[in-house]
C-alpha cells in the first residue's frame, strides 16, 4: 500500500506559483521566482487569501519602504565618507524601491542625494539633471 509522503506534499504546498488567465480558464503553474508584491495585488482574492495556507510570504510595502529608507541612509552615510562609488548605487536603487511603492517624495530625496553625490565626484551635468528631476517631481507634488 503507498502512502503519499507527508515531507514531499508539504515541500510541494509551499511551492510559488505561476498564474496564467486566458479566455477559457486559470491555469496554475509552478514558478521559477517568488512572486513579487506588485503582481500579488493583481491576483484574485481566492488566490492571495490562499497564501498564507501554502505558506507563501507576500513582500508587504512597508518592507520594501524599510528596505529603501535603509538604502537611503547608507548613501548618505557613505556620501560623508566620500565613498562616492558605493553611495550612488544605493541612492539610486531607494529612489526605485520608493518609486515602486508610490512615494514620491522620498524620490525626489533621493534625487537631491544622487546630485551632491555627483557634485561631489565633479560630474556637474549629471547633479544639475538630478536636480532637475527633482525639482520636476515636487512641482507635479505641490500641484
Amino acid at each position: 500500500m503507498n502512502t503519499p509522503d507527508p515531507e514531499s506534499e508539504r515541500s510541494e504546498s509551499s511551492d510559488s506559483i505561476l498564474v496564467e488567465f486566458n479566455a477559457e480558464a486559470i491555469e496554475i503553474y509552478p514558478s521559477l521566482r517568488p512572486l513579487r508584491g506588485e503582481t500579488i495585488l493583481h491576483l484574485p482574492s481566492q488566490l492571495r487569501d490562499s497564501f498564507a495556507a501554502r505558506s507563501i510570504a507576500i513582500p508587504r510595502p512597508e518592507e520594501e519602504a524599510d528596505l529603501a529608507d535603509c538604502l537611503m541612509e547608507q548613501a548618505a552615510l557613505f556620501k560623508s565618507l566620500r565613498r562616492f562609488t558605493d553611495a550612488a548605487p544605493r541612492a539610486s536603487e531607494a529612489a526605485a524601491l520608493y518609486e515602486r511603492i508610490g512615494n514620491f517624495r522620498r524620490v525626489a530625496d533621493c534625487f537631491r542625494l544622487a546630485a551632491e553625490i555627483h557634485r561631489e565626484i565633479g560630474d556637474l551635468e549629471t547633479a544639475l539633471e538630478f536636480r532637475r528631476r527633482e525639482e520636476e517631481l515636487r512641482r507635479r507634488l505641490a500641484a
